[in-house]
């Protein structure tokens, strides 16, 4: 799970920018869990903010740091393409933290890149409770390998740092260096990091794999009784009339062609039929998508990252989605930039402030600003919605008259 994450020069992000899970609120609330022996950590956090804000790219620089650490480059002159700094830093270098936990065990990871290079990177951990140095990495020259140093707490053998530094490029991070190398030796403190990043961590709105068609992610549901069971459960409480579903590899389409879909069973008294995918509604399939990433969340350990989730699902439905991920989640996290306001009236998010942040773009800068709604000082008798609807709280387009005059 995140405990923290910052981010400078990347997009629209010019000086630091801060988004930090530690929990304030209630110790008892579902929002939060407990990541160790003393941190509470939030389960979500909810980004708001107008139109070019910048709120999406605090989730762009998120998917950024969990890519570096993934995937490897595989020669010297291929380009970071993360890369992305503020439009009057270009040449300057992006520096990202990101503070998570794994298995109870605390990381802190610091990186400063540009386009061609990691210039440095710092990894420390927290096995035994206190901070000790992962490895650490500074860049040299063009030419010569990277200065790698690997802590003695990390319990990597000679051989392995060796390994790692003649196959570590200038243009990747030493972790993503597993993805691409073959250890003799046991080097299971970073084989186990790696997956859980590899695992654990995911890109924007990634609602299934990319190399599946919807119906191949409902016909692998379809196969596993305990997740087509969730399937069914949420289907019933979405009062979808679904009843039930199959796959069919042998769909006639109009032009005599055949196809692969999914049949949705519905009933009409004791009546049943079955309707295409096609003769379901955007909504429909948005929430059976969702629900493939809940049954994640709630049955394992993943950091799920949204843009206006929200889109194509009726409001009730929506909260109701986030309210079951709450209830039932204790592992994952999710991280949501959204337009959905009305949000900001519920309970749960109007008395728990650190789950909301406001996300601005400064008009003369032309830089973003993210700040944590419990921050503001406002009172908690006080509500975030309306303090946050009459322009109090930022973060809202600055619209004028609706009359267009012509000139």
């Amino acid at each position: 799970m995140i405990r923290e994450f910052w981010v400078e020069n990347f997009y629209s992000i010019k000086e630091r920018q801060t988004l930090n899970f530690e929990a304030k609120s209630n110790a008892d609330s579902y929002a939060s869990i407990l990541a160790d022996d003393k941190v509470r950590l939030n389960k979500i956090a909810i980004l708001y903010g107008a139109n070019a804000s910048g709120k999406s790219n605090m989730l762009f620089a998120l998917q950024a740091v969990f890519a570096l650490l993934r995937f490897p480059q595989i020669n010297r002159e291929r380009k970071i393409l993360c890369y992305h700094p503020f439009a009057l830093s270009k040449g300057e270098p992006t520096n990202m933290g990101f503070s998570f936990y794994v298995n109870s065990v605390r990381y802190d990871y610091e990186v400063s890149y540009n386009e061609n290079y990691i210039l440095s990177e710092t990894l420390n951990f927290y096995p035994k409770g206190y901070k000790a140095l992962f490895y650490s990495r500074k860049f040299v020259s063009e030419s010569s390998a990277a200065d790698i140093t690997f802590g003695s707490n990390a319990e990597i053998k000679r051989k392995a740092e060796n390994i790692f530094v003649s196959n570590t490029l200038n243009n990747h991070t030493v972790l993503s260096t597993y993805a691409k190398v073959a250890f003799e030796e046991d080097v299971k403190v970073i084989s186990d990091l790696f997956n859980w990043i590899t695992k654990s961590t995911h890109g924007i709105n990634e609602y299934h794999d990319p190399k599946e068609t919807f119906a191949d992610m409902m016909r692998k549901v379809g196969e596993d009784p305990k997740m087509k069971s969730f399937f069914l459960q949420m289907i019933k409480k979405a009062d979808f009339n679904i009843i039930d579903f199959h796959y069919e590899d042998s769909v006639l389409l109009q032009n005599g062609e055949k196809t692969k879909d999914i049949l949705f069973t519905s009933a009409a008294g004791a009546d049943r039929f079955d309707l295409k995918t096609m003769n379901q509604s955007s909504g429909t399939i948005a929430f059976l998508e969702k629900t493939r990433l809940l049954y994640d969340m709630v049955y394992g350990n993943n950091i799920f990252l949204f843009d206006e989730p929200e889109n194509d699902l009726h409001y009730d439905l929506f909260l109701f989605y986030l309210n079951a991920f709450l209830y039932n989640s204790d592992k994952s996290q999710m991280i949501i930039a959204s337009h959905l306001t009305s949000l900001l009236a519920e309970d749960l998010i109007n008395e728990q402030r650190d789950l909301i942040y406001f996300v601005e773009k400064d008009f003369e800068t032309a830089t973003s600003s993210c700040k944590r709604a419990d921050k503001y000082g406002l009172h908690k008798n006080q509500s975030l919605y309306n303090a946050y609807k009459i322009g109090k709280l930022g973060a809202k387009p600055a619209l004028g008259s609706p009359f267009i005059l012509n000139e």
